[in-house]
């Protein structure tokens, strides 16, 4: 009997010496041949963005002979062809053969630096950096060496383009006191000029030299967010698109000097605390907004539904593109039929709830003539923060709710073609049987829409085998 030929998997490569320590050898992974220890490029081993990379990453990725356990054979490739193009440009394919190992003639530090050439516009493409402002330095130690090297080498801080500033004071100001000659992180009282201890002129120094940086996210301990510093920071940042910032407390008021003066097209915010007043005026600080997200809770001064929200963002009617709304009660469904150019609506299970007639939803969620994609968070969060949804809270009830929403979608041709569902179940005190039953039934309901032309979409967490029970002893 003629059996079938195995399907040849990916081959991993590791480099390797020849006896004499003159050569370079590519070497299978299997390969019994013992790697060579092997210091690597001091002046490429300063450059490396060491605060995200323990001791043995940076060997593996910077002192040959180095296995290659996530690179690809193609890329293994590239590496040793152009390392060797200096020397035999006449016979680049043969240097990487691809039955027996072959040994090359190569310089360790020559493959050393065409691997970090390669790498390095995916290395730096995202940073995170720790401001203190308290400190003496405004960066902390492991993050200050990084940034006085991008400083003077503009090629590698031109290959930043997201960037991640947390931002920590070590004295947090009590809410209802702050003495004005204390600038804090967020409420600064630096008036038209920030002194050199300010946060808001550190994070103006920092985007200095990282001129291409295109999203920017800024973390801030629980202090007030000065929306005039914020404004005057990053509204001549021209190359910034994205900004998304992490817990809000107390928004101050929105200057109205600065409205539609940002070239941002996409705002995220996590939690927000303050008046409704202040974050509506933080909406019309862009000119052309195509994302806006509020993915947590938002503790408001007085009550606000997703109709008032929905009125902040209607300046935006004709460029929104994507909105992502969090954890809100609501006793209506929000209408988006203003919004002309909607593509991508994303809800939580307080958003989008059970409880909503299959018309209702037609006739507000899904009533942008462009939305294609309606996402559903399925982890609803407390007025603390803290997740309620367990793995019993969706049951046969949401399948067939879902099922009558698309039923009803596809009969009045609206433009939905997709459905995503985030679900993550609470495993405590839910069985494995239990958390998997939801992944059932919405299978169940995926076979439905593709008879409908449309797809769901639903992530299959990993359940473990067993799952701790309160009531197990």
């Amino acid at each position: 009997m003629r059996r079938e030929p195995k399907k040849r998997g990916m081959r991993q490569l590791r480099l390797g010496f020849t006896v004499d320590k003159h050569q370079l050898t590519l070497l299978g992974f299997n390969s019994k041949a013992p790697p060579i220890h092997h210091e690597g490029d001091p002046v490429i081993l300063a450059q490396m963005p060491f605060g995200d990379f323990s001791s043995e990453e940076l060997y593996l990725v910077l002192n040959p002979p180095f296995r290659i356990l996530e690179f690809p054979e193609e890329l293994v490739n590239e590496i040793v062809v152009l390392a060797c193009s200096e020397y035999m440009s006449q016979a680049k394919s043969m240097f990487v053969p691809r039955r027996r190992p072959h040994p090359t003639a190569l310089s360790l530090s020559l493959v050393c630096k065409t691997f970090h050439r390669l790498v390095a516009p995916v290395l730096y493409s995202s940073l995170n950096l720790w401001v203190a402002p308290n400190d003496k330095t405004p960066f902390r130690k492991r993050h200050q060496q990084l940034f006085q090297m991008l400083q003077k080498n503009h090629s590698l801080a031109r290959c930043c383009k997201e960037l991640e500033l947390q931002l920590y004071d070590s004295w947090r100001p009590n809410v209802n006191y702050e003495p004005e000659d204390f600038p804090s992180i967020r409420l600064c009282h630096c008036s038209s000029r920030h002194v050199k201890e300010c946060v808001w002129e550190g994070i103006k120094s920092t985007l200095a030299p990282l001129f291409r940086v295109e999203s920017l996210t800024l973390t801030f301990s629980q202090t007030p967010l000065c929306l005039q510093s914020l404004c005057e920071t990053l509204t001549p940042v021209r190359q910034l698109k994205k900004l998304k910032l992490g817990e809000s407390w107390k928004l101050t008021e929105f200057p109205k000097e600065f409205e539609g003066a940002a070239a941002l097209i996409s705002i995220d915010l996590e939690v927000v605390y303050g008046d409704f007043e202040s974050l509506a005026g933080l909406l019309t600080w862009p000119a052309r907004l195509e994302h806006f997200a509020l993915d947590g809770n938002c503790y408001f001064s007085r009550d606000v539904d997703l109709a008032t929200i929905r009125s902040a963002l209607l300046p935006h009617r004709d460029s929104l593109k994507s909105l992502a709304m969090g954890n809100y009660n609501s006793a209506r469904p929000i209408n988006v039929s203003d919004f002309a150019n909607l593509e991508a609506l994303w809800l939580s299970t307080r958003t989008l709830t059970v409880e909503w007639a299959p018309e209702e939803v037609c006739g507000n969620v899904l009533s942008a003539p462009r939305l294609r994609k309606l996402g559903w968070f399925f982890w609803p969060l407390d007025d603390e923060g803290y997740p309620l949804s367990t793995c019993r809270d969706f049951g046969p009830e949401q399948a067939e709710w879902l099922s009558r929403v698309v039923r009803l979608a596809h009969a009045e041709e609206t433009a939905l073609r997709e459905v995503e569902i985030i679900y993550q179940p609470v495993l405590i005190n839910c069985r494995r049987e239990e958390a998997q039953a939801p992944l059932d039934l919405l299978d169940g309901v995926k076979r439905e829409m593709e008879g409908l032309g449309m797809s769901l979409v639903f992530q299959k967490y990993k359940i473990p085998r067993k799952i701790w029970n309160a009531t197990d002893v």
